[in-house]
């Protein structure tokens, strides 16, 4: 039978329950207690502990603590004298005296006195040892430990306690009595202070202190109730009944949640293995080919297994279900019963059933209820993070439908050794990855304080379809295989921490390892500490690497910093807050950069800081082509009388080492606000050279960033002395907003004109929503203005718009054509320009963001037009 042990004097009652065995075992509970508190004369209680068991209770007390020497002050105490206290007392139920030198005490639960070289009494089995060579009296033993009946109490033995050496003031504990332990040492100086007890299974009490008002000892350890009893009798014989065989339906789903009730005789007494086994079908099948088999161990009399059955069988369709009990020493108890899916209820088919990828991909589903094996979405893996290390050769793909928010268990880095993709974003219903959602992703939620993605890959990886946010970074990649990230999204990672790359840092083998970033969104990346670094997306040691069709938005400082606010992140080395190429060669194309705040400034000789995207090292043979910066800022970092030189500001910086050429094609900077000097609001060339072809720069708002005595930045181009840049066929804002230091080079050259683009969105549309005193900074408004910004060119004929997905005629022959329109470099390729009804690419490629894409604004069709009716 079960027993209930309860302890009727603890704080807290506490409840074991022993298990059902057959044939006879013999069990040994021990009830430990907490000591109570010490004498004030000579020594400390033993603590009791007590036990009540069917009304009848016991109590055992532990070893007292040790006593102290009341009669030598420290002045009458010499070299030759060792002070030793006194030995534990022991108990039992009854009543006991214990005799120590100087002190007796009752009922075994006070420790003898000591004096001079001997200690004090003991307790009942056996006396308390001496105290000589510095060695504190031993405790005494307690009842003898020998358990040969039903509920017998077993008193601990006493601890002995410290001693002190009067040359050393070192002091050593005495030893305790059988499963007592030692007393603690006693005081190293001369303070009189008492030992402590050692607590647990009857630890011994403390060593005294010693002066002529003498210290008591420590408390006594623990008592300890023993308790040996005998279950016995052969094994009860489970039975199932028909009606012990339940079913649930969840969701709306037919997938049958089966319970099987053991029953037996009353008080049968077994430990039963469950197994239950179901088919879809109304007749039992052969053992080894059911569909399902769920597994229950030590159950007892009237205890359930409860599951989900692998099968799914139709609305009014049937199934059977097996179980089988087994015990030790019975009979297998069996029952089959089949059941009928009703058609009232509106159960249907599972969604996911029959769904998946194929045998190559690791399904990882939340809230699976299949076999777990991860083969498709209904019997795919719950743990996305245990999936991940099952990838291999076999098995490259993992798929995850769900989220997660990372912890102390799951966080970590993942190795890849082979080949492999890590996709998110899916319902858990695919059949392929064109199957997923348009913009669906699975959270990865670093909770502040992991890194979401910590990979470690030495072949290929691609991390495809995930939100990546609050991680002390998004994404880390070490080792020298090729990575791929694709359709994510990188928000709000790194808060608060100071580090480097918050949304990403890419970097592997700078001769073999290559890097793709595409289709995704880098947002919300704040610098908060002012020691600076790479900002957002931070790529370094590639061999080389693509940045394709992404938006960075609102990285670096909040949008709203103003002009000699920017305090966290101003001191040197805060560099290309949304992206920073590291001697990568590496081709941007497609992106967006808006509503990103940089600091600019040049502190103790470090020109390293400033720049929404910077290059630097040797990235020669990088490309720049048809990006958008729109709508960002280059904010002064320090006060407004302040004199630091900011070299390093703007939109685009390029800081490279001297020989190498960054290409910036069919780029536009429009409606940038810089504050500062020597450096530009959009172009910033510092070491190196930019070749600028078919690019338009317009709009720009500078001012100095200081009250007096400092000229206003130009807003196009600034190239530093010993850097170089030529332009060509582009289209600037006026003379004055492109300079070069002296012994630098700028070369304006054919095709270029100063004029007005006439962007669909124009500068008049954002201007309410700039601050542009000498703290000069975007108002708390500007946010939606600047995601508005609509790049697209005025012309005669309109143009296919890449938000709506069908042609834009709303500004067609509105206030005019602009001049960019088919005035790009002739021998430049326009072959992606629309060839259509509503207009033509005109031979020609047009400036700026949209030219050689199917979203260039169209030029009129040459000839007449016949109608036919």
């Amino acid at each position: 039978e079960r027993w209930l042990l309860a302890a009727g004097t603890l704080p807290t009652h506490q409840k074991f329950v022993l298990p059902r065995v057959s044939g006879e075992k013999e069990f040994l509970m021990r009830w430990p207690y907490l000591p109570a508190k010490p004498q004030n004369n000579g020594a400390g209680y033993g603590s009791p502990s007590t036990l009540t068991l069917a009304g009848i209770t016991t109590t055992a007390y532990g070893g007292g603590g040790g006593g102290a020497d009341p009669y030598h002050a420290p002045s009458q105490i010499t070299t030759s004298v060792l002070i030793a206290s006194g030995g534990g007392g022991a108990a039992e139920t009854s009543s006991m005296d214990v005799d120590g030198t100087y002190y007796t005490g009752t009922q075994g639960n006070y420790g003898g006195g000591g004096n001079g070289s001997t200690g004090g009494g003991g307790g009942a089995g056996a006396p308390g040892g001496d105290g000589k060579s510095g060695q504190a009296g031993n405790g005494g033993e307690g009842i003898v430990n020998a358990i040969t009946g039903v509920e017998e109490v077993y008193g601990s033995g006493g601890g002995g306690g410290g001693a002190v050496k009067i040359n050393t003031g070192e002091a050593d504990p005495g030893i305790g009595g059988t499963n007592a332990g030692s007393g603690s040492k006693g005081p190293n100086t001369t303070t009189p202070t008492a030992g402590a007890g050692v607590p647990g299974f009857g630890g011994g009490g403390g060593g005294g202190g010693y002066n002529s008002g003498a210290s008591a000892g420590g408390n006594g350890g623990s008592g300890t109730v023993i308790l040996s009893f005998t279950v016995g009798g052969q094994a009860g014989q489970p039975t199932i009944d028909e009606d012990a065989i339940t079913i649930k339906y969840y969701d709306g789903y037919t997938q049958p949640n089966i319970s099987v009730t053991l029953g037996g005789d009353e008080g049968a007494v077994y430990t039963a293995s469950l197994t239950v086994y179901s088919a879809i079908g109304s007749a039992e099948v052969a053992d080894g080919e059911w569909a399902s088999t769920n597994i229950y161990e030590g159950l007892h009399l009237g205890e359930t297994g409860t599951g989900f059955a692998t099968v799914y069988p139709p609305p009014g369709g049937t199934f059977t279900v097996k179980a089988v009990a087994s015990a030790e020493g019975a009979v297998d108890a069996v029952m089959v019963k089949t059941f009928t899916v009703p058609t009232s209820e509106g159960l249907m088919l599972p969604p996911h059933l029959g769904k998946g990828g194929g045998s190559g991909v690791i399904h990882v589903r939340l809230g699976a209820r299949g076999r777990g094996t991860g083969e498709s979405w209904t019997d795919a893996y719950t743990n996305f993070r245990d999936a991940l290390k099952l990838i291999s050769e076999d098995r490259p793909e993992l798929w995850f439908s769900g989220s997660e928010t990372l912890s102390s268990a799951t966080a970590g880095t993942i190795s890849i050794a082979n080949s492999a993709a890590i996709r998110g974003g899916f319902t858990g219903v695919e059949n392929s990855i064109a199957e997923r959602p348009r913009n669906s992703y699975s959270t990865i939620d670093g909770d502040n304080a992991y890194t979401a993605f910590a990979i470690e890959n030495s072949a290929p990886a691609t991390v495809d379809g995930f939100w990546i946010c609050r991680g002390t970074r998004g994404l880390t990649k070490s080792g020298a295989g090729d990575i791929t990230v694709t359709n994510c999204v990188f928000d709000s990672n790194g808060p608060d921490k100071k580090v480097e790359a918050r949304a990403m840092q890419l970097k592997g083998n700078a001769a073999s390892t290559r890097a793709i970033v595409a289709d995704s969104i880098v947002m919300r990346h704040y610098e908060t500490d002012n020691s600076g670094y790479a900002g957002a997306v931070y790529l370094t040691s590639l061999h080389e690497a693509t940045v394709s069709a992404c938006l960075f938005a609102s990285n670096g400082l909040p949008l709203t910093t103003r002009t000699g606010d920017a305090t966290p992140g101003r001191s040197p080395g805060m560099w290309g807050g949304a992206l920073a190429i590291d001697g990568v060669k590496t081709l941007v194309e497609n992106c967006q950069f808006r509503a990103n705040v940089v600091p600019t400034i040049d502190m103790y000789d470090v020109r390293a800081a400033g720049g929404v995207a910077r290059l630097r090292g040797n990235a020669g043979g990088s490309v720049f082509r048809n990006c958008l910066f729109a709508g960002n800022a280059s904010i002064y970092g320090r006060g407004l009388t302040d004199s630091y030189p900011d070299p390093a500001g703007g939109a685009l910086v390029v800081d490279m080492t001297n020989g190498h050429t960054v290409q910036v094609e069919n780029c536009t900077f429009a409606y940038n606000i810089h504050s500062g000097e020597n450096s530009a609001a959009c172009l910033t060339v510092v070491s190196g050279a930019a070749a600028v072809t078919n690019t338009i720069f317009t709009g720009s708002i500078c001012t100095t960033g200081r009250s007096s005595g400092h000229g206003a930045p130009p807003g196009d181009i600034m190239v530093a002395s010993g850097a170089a840049a030529t332009v060509g066929f582009s289209l600037m804002s006026g003379a004055e907003n492109r300079v070069a230091a002296e012994g630098g080079e700028l070369i304006v050259g054919t095709g270029c004109i100063d004029a007005d683009p006439l962007l669909v969105t124009e500068l008049s549309a954002l201007s309410p929503h700039i601050d542009t005193s000498e703290r000069m900074r975007f108002m708390d408004t500007a946010g939606a203005a600047i995601s508005a910004i609509n790049a697209h060119l005025r012309g005669a004929r309109g143009y296919f718009d890449e938000k709506i997905h069908r042609f834009n005629a709303t500004y067609k022959s509105k206030n005019g054509s602009s001049p960019a329109i088919d005035a790009g470099a002739p021998e430049s390729n326009y072959a992606q320009e629309p060839d259509s009804q509503e207009g033509w690419h005109g031979q020609r490629i047009n400036m700026g963001f949209y030219g050689n894409t199917p979203w260039a604004t169209l030029t009129p069709l040459k000839g007449g037009i016949i109608y036919l009716r």
